[in-house]
């Protein structure tokens, strides 16, 4: 019994425990949990593919997440299912049909979530970030054929497709749209570089638009989207093809200037001429509309600019025309009125010589056009001056002063823009006759003085460097060229007539200060430092600089030890800087402080070397180097000192006949015993002061004046008026008279000195 019972035992632990090892072996580890999630991937797969075969691409993106989301929860959990055998049956029943349907739509999603991207981007306004979206979006179109074709998928219902090629000519429709927009706004404000700029991206959208458009299926509908958004594209295209066309061959023409022929430029200007014809043409039976006037200004300006640079490459422009050397604003000329104001306020900001830079010295600008005006009597340069001046009191006055956008930064008024500016808009005065101009200056020069405090240094009184927009009031070292520039501002109003300064003696008090304390530095050998504390750098651009300023003001005032110092400035340039070593290098230390290598340079100090009485030869020669030294730089010599009168144009350059054309300049003040007279001019023909009884109108004395002359004579108790007459050698006359009364008879002097370029400085030193 007992051994029945065992055998019973042992048979059922052995049947047991096989059971265990079958079941076991049957089920293996995360098996059952690998069903289930397969189970749910199966079922989502079945709605899967039935979204799919509905056609609705916005559903199946509906569903995509969630599915792929299943396919990885699955895989996860048939990767934790013990035996390969096992895990790759589940991957085959489960996992692979799940990503046959991922990859049979996973190219069409990515479109259609990247066509969302690029639909954000362009209502944001980023249109490169679209653009650059749109070009990956057709690198995952081209990817999506190819992995179609080699992986021999089912095809997706055609509808798919339908509609994602339907959003993307809606979406690139609307980047065309927003470039449209952009594009069309330069056209109205006129902007031809910045037009050109976007033409090709542009005309590339709309080829891009027509080629998406033509994927779209129903020829209506792919003809209501080109009405919607190619045809207004290609009407902005077709207004503006021949303009861009005629910039690019105008720009092609410049870039290759340097090498032209006759021949050839004669060829592509017909070529010019028939764009410019047939842009006339097609705007004409096209009725499309015109373009800003502007635009067409631009394009007659850069014409005229083609024809001076090839002059200046031929060696065939005329040194007396002086749109000749300022081609630039010549061109301008040719536009202005086609330019709005804003485009008027832009451009009065950029440099004067070249219109291409912003400047921080806005009064040059009316100095040249004002020149341009006295020269050709073309009123449409003295038109462009009153106009400029009135826009610099519209947009360019912060807290009533004038500064340039640059200045303004700064947060100060500094002296010299101050009187710079104020310098460059009284020639332009004296050129035009305007009288808006000298009001201007007279309110500028009036609020100066009103809010810059003048300060004590060295034994003068002195403007300081400025004044800050807080009121803080800068220091007051002595800087030559800036102190010199406010000395020649208020000289100037002090002698104009218009002017509510005219004869003031507080501006005199200022001249005589500021002059003063500038030549209180000039050293032994004749130079200038810098500023008043960098003692030892003696720099020959601001010596120059500060010297040509220095030769007017001693012209004017007539002033023995200014016109001194003037010669002496132009030794020290002469006999201490040569070609070989023409200005302040980093080997003189301490005599440096900052490259100056410009060709303002080397030419400014030639009017020292005139007033010094160098040799002409040498002059001459000076000249001839700074043009070879920087070649593509303009020296401006039709215009460089003439101002000053007492340059002839033909010593700086043989080739120019042009005579000054202003008139000659007489300065004179008289006290109880003598009347000082300078007579300015380039050439003076002749001049005479008469002295007449006031009462009985008797010529009580007279005389010629030929060089300085100092004549005395006794007069008896009496009213008189002192009489001068000055004409130039163009046949202007200027008069000037004085008022004397005289209590007692005495012996009277009238001392003449004369500023012409036969009556030079160094002539005058005894």
């Amino acid at each position: 019994m007992n051994q029945l019972r065992n055998f019973i035992t042992v048979t059922a632990f052995f049947f047991i425990t096989s059971t265990a090892q079958i079941v076991s072996a049957e089920t293996p580890k995360g098996y059952s949990g690998a069903e289930l999630e397969g189970q749910k991937l199966n079922q989502e797969l079945q709605f899967f593919n039935k979204t799919i075969n509905s056609g609705d691409l916005q559903n199946i993106n509906n569903l995509y997440n969630q599915f792929t989301n299943q396919l990885k929860a699955t895989e996860v959990k048939i990767g934790q299912v013990s035996g390969a055998s096992n895990r790759n049956k589940l991957n085959e029943k489960y996992v692979r049909p799940a990503k046959i349907a991922v990859e049979r739509t996973i190219y069409e999603i990515s479109q259609l979530r990247l066509l969302k991207s690029i639909e954000r981007s362009i209502n944001q306004k980023q249109l490169v970030i679209a653009e650059s979206d749109t070009a990956k979006l057709g690198r995952l179109i081209n990817r999506a054929e190819e992995i179609k074709e080699i992986g021999g998928y089912v095809s997706l219902p055609k509808t798919i497709n339908m509609s994602l090629r339907e959003n993307e000519a809606l979406v690139q429709g609307a980047l065309l749209n927003e470039r449209l927009t952009e594009y069309n706004s330069v056209i109205s404000k006129a902007n031809l570089e910045q037009l050109n700029d976007l033409y090709d991206n542009f005309t590339k959208q709309v080829r891009i638009t027509e080629q998406k458009i033509g994927q779209v299926a129903g020829s209506q509908k792919r003809r209501n989207f080109n009405n919607s958004y190619v045809g207004p594209a290609k009407i902005a295209k077709e207004r503006t093809i021949y303009e861009i066309s005629q910039f690019r061959l105008m720009s092609r023409i410049e870039s290759d200037i340097q090498k032209t022929t006759s021949e050839k430029f004669t060829s592509d200007l017909a070529v010019l001429n028939r764009l410019v014809n047939r842009s006339k043409e097609i705007k004409r039976d096209g009725n499309y509309q015109q373009l800003p006037e502007e635009i067409t200004a631009t394009l007659e300006g850069k014409r005229y600019y083609l024809t001076y640079l090839y002059q200046d490459a031929t060696n065939t422009l005329d040194p007396n025309n002086p749109e000749h050397m300022f081609p630039r604003l010549a061109e301008l000329k040719m536009k202005w009125n086609a330019l709005s104001e804003a485009s008027k306020r832009d451009m009065i900001m950029k440099d004067a010589w070249t219109l291409q830079s912003e400047t921080k010295y806005p009064g040059y600008l009316p100095k040249h056009l004002g020149f341009l005006y006295h020269l050709t009597g073309d009123s449409q340069y003295k038109e462009m001056t009153k106009e400029t001046v009135a826009l610099l009191n519209k947009y360019y006055l912060k807290n009533g002063r004038l500064k340039s956008p640059e200045y303004q930064k700064t947060g100060w008024w500094y002296r010299d823009p101050f009187a710079r500016d104020l310098n460059g808009l009284y020639e332009a005065y004296k050129y035009t006759q305007l009288p808006e101009i000298i009001d201007f200056i007279d309110n500028q020069a009036a609020l100066w003085m009103s809010q810059v405090p003048r300060q004590s240094n060295n034994g003068f009184t002195i403007y300081p460097y400025g004044i800050s927009d807080g009121g803080k009031i800068g220091s007051a070292e002595i800087n030559p060229n800036q102190n010199i520039q406010v000395a020649t501002l208020f000289s100037n109003l002090y002698w104009e007539p218009e002017s509510k300064f005219y004869k003031n003696p507080t501006l005199k008090d200022i001249v005589y200060n500021e002059v003063n304390a500038v030549l209180s530095l000039q050293k032994e050998n004749g130079s200038l430092p810098l500023r008043e504390n960098l003692p030892l750098v003696e720099d020959t651009n601001y010596g120059g600089y500060t010297g040509n300023m220095l030769y007017q003001l001693a012209q004017i005032w007539g002033n023995p030890a200014w016109i001194e110092s003037t010669i002496e400035l132009g030794n020290w340039l002469f006999h201490e800087y040569s070609m070989n070593h023409p200005w302040n290098t980093p080997e003189d230390a301490p005599n440096y402080h900052f490259d100056r290598m410009n060709s303002f340079n080397l030419i400014s100090r030639v009017l020292l070397f005139y007033a010094a009485g160098i040799p002409e030869q040498y002059v001459k020669n000076w000249i001839r180097f700074s043009e070879d030294r920087f070649p593509e730089e303009e020296l401006y010599l039709l215009e460089r000192w003439y101002f000053y009168k007492s340059v002839p144009r033909d010593y700086l350059n043989n080739d120019i006949s042009i005579m000054n054309q202003l008139p000659p300049r007489i300065y004179s003040d008289a006290s109880s015993d003598l009347t000082s007279v300078r007579i300015v001019g380039e050439t003076i023909s002749s001049a005479n002061v008469t002295v007449t009884n006031s009462l009985t109108n008797e010529t009580v004395a007279t005389f010629n004046v030929s060089g300085d002359n100092q004549k005395s004579f006794p007069l008896p108790i009496g009213e008189y008026v002192i009489n001068i007459e000055a004409t130039e050698a163009n046949g202007k006359t200027t008069t000037d008279s004085q008022k004397l009364s005289l209590s007692q008879e005495q012996t009277y002097s009238i001392n003449v000195v004369l500023f012409d370029q036969h009556n030079r400085f160094y002539q005058k030193i005894k």
